[in-house]
């Protein structure tokens, strides 16, 4: 399924690489979903999407969201648990504004490859990929 216009499909592909990238060196799921819509509450949608794609279940409550509303013009980052207790609001804020950033800047590919690169960073470092992991969520960019 197509997100949105938002990306094109050459920008997809970067960011599902990316992703892959990132995952390599940890046990941790990152995904992506792309509102639809305008939201008028970034972060309790990014929560419901968060819940709907089941970034809760994973096995070491390691998954991190990055929602994105382009119609609004925001973006949350939700990292579950288990990530969250190791950099909480300070880090995902600090990831947020540099995306808010690019995206200003016409940046997008590029500044959610480095959002995710820096998440896959944070990952790698408090949950190493194990010889028995298994990729918990699909490499998809989801839409809302």
């Amino acid at each position: 399924m197509k997100p949105s216009p938002f990306l094109t499909p050459a920008d997809e592909s970067r960011v599902l690489d990316a992703i892959r990238r990132a995952e390599t060196g940890t046990t941790g799921e990152i995904r992506i979903c792309v509102a639809s819509t305008t939201a008028s509450d970034t972060q309790a949608s990014a929560r419901q999407a968060f819940e709907r794609l089941a970034m809760h279940q994973t096995r070491d409550r390691n998954g991190v969201l990055i929602y994105l509303a382009p119609k609004s013009r925001t973006l949350a980052i939700i990292g579950d648990a288990g990530i969250h207790q190791h950099g909480g609001d300070p880090f995902w804020a600090a990831i947020a504004g540099q995306l808010s950033r690019d995206f200003a800047a016409g940046s997008v590919a590029a500044g959610l490859e480095h959002a995710i690169q820096e998440i896959g960073t944070a990952l790698s470092l408090h949950f190493p990929r194990s010889q028995n992991d298994t990729n918990e969520l699909p490499d998809t960019i989801a839409s809302d």
